[in-house]
């Protein structure tokens, strides 16, 4: 069959993730280390004292100073302050404040690449990390957060993870990016390794039980990743991504009730998220509870009226409630979207007429799409192809190139596996051709 199998590597929602606090470096040491805090210099010579000039006029009004200029240790400290606050985007400009009264600190460049990732700008973090790497090349902050950027910036972060381990064996964090290194590299046992190893070193370490979680679900042992994700949601109850990968790991395990509790609760935690109701709808489909389906359904729509897969949608709550669904209406063939959304709309109804004219009329297109286009009542495969399709929604915006377009989208029993079709055109009308 031509229906792809999930591979959890590319689910949009399972990520593994590092953040954490990056400020290791001792603020009392760092105080030690900033050069322009205790000034210094020659004293200037002794000036033989001299008579005051008389001087009738009145004295002036003493103005109030403005506040002194913040040393770099000072601007350092604030910066400390800031990370432990979780306010990175200020810690950021302290650290830079900092660095522009000490240039050359590798310290203040350490923290500051510490901030920047804690911020998602891996690009900066790595840029200033590697700075402060090439004046000291074994500095003990700089080279366990270069190993967390390059890692989940998707590079090779392998030999820098390990030298951070050289240089301290005992850190939780570095243990973390070196799992996530191994993780990108689709080594998941090696990563399992480190994460536990992270663990062991931080107990209440959420972001190393989220990514073990995230590696056992790539190798596919379930109970395992379950165990580990519902530890990263006791230890960091706010923790979206563990939460999302949790509810995802239940959906695959068909532990509905328990998935749609989690997307529940990571709905609570981003509201934005309206894309999670079309999960809790297709959870309750798949444990026969239609009103509750369809009430999830309908919330999706009022938060998203202009929705792309309101077709799909609408006819699925239609299937649900038991009204008659209207006959698949012909694609506009100008528009790949609307050949793709023809493909879902007949799934989810039942109404196969319109599938075989989508294919490549010259049939140049793979078997994948080939078989849509066969698909008819009668046909072995007309079940899958509704249980695959019928839940099938686009997820991103047309790229053409030429005489070939793409378009991502979302489709299989729960609507959750990311691919993404390709069209040929034909005398300027748009066809199916892979995916």
């Amino acid at each position: 069959m031509f229906f792809k199998i999930m591979n959890l590597r590319e689910q949009k929602e399972g990520v593994m993730g590092g953040k954490r606090p990056f400020l290791l470096v001792s603020l009392f040491l760092m105080s030690m280390l900033l050069l322009a805090a205790c000034g210094g210099g020659e004293q200037p010579a002794e000036v033989a004292p001299t008579e005051p000039a008389v001087d009738d006029t009145p004295a002036p009004t003493a103005v109030p100073s403005s506040e002194p200029t913040l040393s770099a240790a000072e601007r350092f400290t604030r910066g400390g302050e800031l990370m432990e606050a979780d306010k990175f985007d200020e810690a950021a400009a302290e650290f830079q404040a900092a660095l522009e009264l000490e240039p050359e600190n590798p310290d203040i460049m350490a923290a500051l690449g510490g901030a920047f990732l804690d911020m998602d700008n891996y690009d900066a973090s790595v840029d200033i990390l590697n700075q402060a790497l090439a004046i000291d090349a074994e500095h003990p902050l700089a080279l366990p957060n270069l190993c967390g950027a390059l890692a989940l910036r998707g590079d090779d972060a392998l030999s820098v993870c390990q030298q951070a381990l050289e240089v301290n064996e005992e850190d939780a964090d570095t243990y973390n990016g070196l799992g996530v290194a191994y993780g990108q590299q689709g080594q998941f046992d090696e990563a399992i390794t480190a994460f536990q190893e992270a663990i062991r070193l931080d107990p209440e370490h959420e972001w190393a039980y989220n990514n073990l979680g995230f590696a056992y679900l790539n190798l596919e042992q379930f109970d395992e990743a379950i165990a580990a994700l519902q530890d990263a949601v006791r230890v960091a109850p706010d923790n979206l991504t563990a939460q999302l990968n949790l509810a995802q790991a239940y959906a695959i395990t068909e532990q509905y009730e328990e998935a749609i509790a989690a997307y529940q609760e990571a709905l609570r935690l981003a509201p934005e998220r309206a894309d999670l109701n079309i999960d809790i709808a297709v959870a309750y489909t798949r444990l026969d509870r239609p009103e509750e389906a369809i009430a999830a359904f309908e919330t999706y729509l009022e938060l998203v009226p202009d929705s792309a897969d309101r077709e799909a949608i609408e006819a699925e709550i239609a299937r649900l409630g038991g009204s008659p669904v209207e006959a698949a209406t012909a694609p506009d063939f100008a528009d790949p979207a609307s050949v793709l959304q023809a493909v879902f709309q007949a799934a989810a109804s039942g109404e196969y007429e319109n599938l075989a004219g989508l294919c490549d009329p010259l049939g140049e297109n793979d078997g994948d799409t080939a078989l849509i286009c066969e698909i008819t009542a009668e046909h072995e495969a007309a079940g899958e192809f509704a249980e695959f399709f019928g839940n099938g929604r686009i997820n991103g915006e047309v790229t053409v190139n030429g005489d070939t377009a793409e378009l991502p989208f979302l489709f299989g029993p729960d609507g959750d596996q990311a691919e993404t079709m390709t069209f040929i055109r034909r005398d300027g009308q748009w066809y199916l051709f892979e995916f």
